[in-house]
C-alpha cells in the first residue's frame, strides 16, 4: 500500500527468488529500513541475501546498514563512486541543514491556511523529521559488489536482471527487471502522480531510456516515488518531460528572466501531483539548458 508520508520517503522492493531473497533500495532512515528488513523476512521466510542500490540519492541507500554483513550490497560501478563523492557531499549538507530546515517548515505550516500547501508541507516535515531522528544512528554502508551495465541473479524460482543506464536521473541509475513476471522496478527513472526531479540528469537520455524500457512491454512498473503504475504512467512521464522542456524554451525565447518561472502555473493535468516544488526546479533547469545552448551557438 502506497502512503504519501512517513520516514521511508521513497519506494523499495522485496523479491523472493526461491532459495534467497532480495531487497531493491533501502529507504532514507534506519528506522524505516528496519521495518523493511522485518517485512522482507516475514514475507519470504528467509533472510535477505542481496540488496540493490539503484542510485546514490540518500532516500534510496541510507537504510543499507540494517542488513547483516552476509547480505551483499550491489550497485553499478558508477553508483558506488557517486556514493563516495556526491553522496558524501549530500550527507554533509543534510547533516548540517536538516534541523534548521525542519524548523522553517514547521513555522510555515503554522502560518499558512492554504490546505494544499499544508498537505505538501506535511510531507517535507515528515522527511526532515526522519533525517533528524536517524542521523545520530546513521552509518552509510557502501555497496561491496558492483557491476558494469548488466547483471543477472538466478534463484531457484526466479531470475532477475539488473540494468544500469548512465546520465538519466543521476550519473547512473539501475532498474530491476523480472522478465517472466513483466515487472520492472524503475526507481527514480519513473515517478507516478509526483513531479519528478529532472535537474541532475540528461532529459534526452532519460527519454530514450524510457522508450527502451517501454519496449520490454512490462505489465507493472514500480516507481521511485508514487503508487505502482503501468505503461500509461511511463508515457505520462515522457509527456511531462516534453512539457517542461517546451515551457522552459518558451520562457527563454520570450526573453523573460529566470525569476518569471515562479509565476508559471502548473498545468491542470499535473495539478494534483505531489512534490509540486519540483515543477519550478525543473522549469529552471530547462530554461538554463536552452540558455546554455543559445550561448554555444553564439
Amino acid at each position: 500500500v502506497y502512503k504519501r508520508q512517513g520516514w521511508a520517503v521513497a519506494n523499495a522492493g522485496i523479491v523472493d527468488l526461491g532459495d534467497i531473497s532480495l531487497v531493491f533500495d533501502t529507504f532514507i532512515t534506519v528506522q524505516a529500513a528496519n521495518d523493511l528488513k522485518r517485512a522482507a523476512e516475514r514475507l519470504t521466510g528467509k533472510p535477505v541475501r542481496f540488496v540493490v542500490n539503484s542510485h546514490f540519492h540518500n532516500d534510496h541507500i541510507w537504510g543499507n546498514q540494517v542488513f547483516e554483513s552476509q547480505a551483499q550490497i550491489i550497485s553499478s560501478d558508477e553508483t558506488l563512486q557517486l556514493i563516495k563523492t556526491e553522496g558524501k557531499e549530500e550527507y554533509d549538507s543534510y547533516k548540517e541543514g536538516s534541523l534548521p530546515r525542519l524548523r522553517e517548515l514547521r513555522s510555515e505550516f503554522l502560518e499558512t491556511n492554504n490546505e494544499s500547501r499544508r498537505s505538501e508541507l506535511s510531507t517535507w516535515i515528515s522527511y526532515y523529521q526522519g533525517l533528524v531522528e536517524t542521523f545520530p544512528i546513521l552509518t552509510v554502508r557502501y555497496p561491496n559488489l558492483t557491476f558494469n551495465n548488466r547483471m543477472n541473479i538466478h534463484g531457484t524460482d526466479l531470475e532477475i536482471e539488473l540494468i544500469s543506464f548512465k546520465g538519466c536521473h543521476t550519473g547512473c541509475d539501475t532498474i530491476l527487471h523480472i522478465p517472466t513476471k513483466k515487472i520492472t522496478f524503475m526507481s527514480d527513472l519513473l515517478f507516478v502522480r509526483c513531479h519528478p526531479f529532472l535537474a541532475d540528469g540528461d532529459p534526452d537520455k532519460l527519454l530514450s531510456t524510457l522508450d527502451e524500457i517501454e519496449s520490454f512491454q512490462p505489465k507493472k512498473l514500480v516507481p521511485g516515488h508514487g503508487p505502482v503504475g503501468g505503461i500509461e504512467d511511463l508515457r505520462l512521464m515522457k509527456e511531462y518531460i516534453h512539457h517542461c522542456d517546451q515551457t522552459g524554451k518558451q520562457i527563454f525565447g520570450k526573453d523573460r528572466d529566470e525569476s518569471d518561472i515562479h509565476e508559471t502555473m502548473i498545468p491542470e493535468q499535473y495539478s494534483n501531483w505531489i512534490l509540486s516544488n519540483f515543477y519550478t526546479t525543473n522549469l529552471k533547469f530547462f530554461y538554463n539548458r536552452h540558455r546554455a545552448k543559445n550561448q554555444m551557438r553564439i
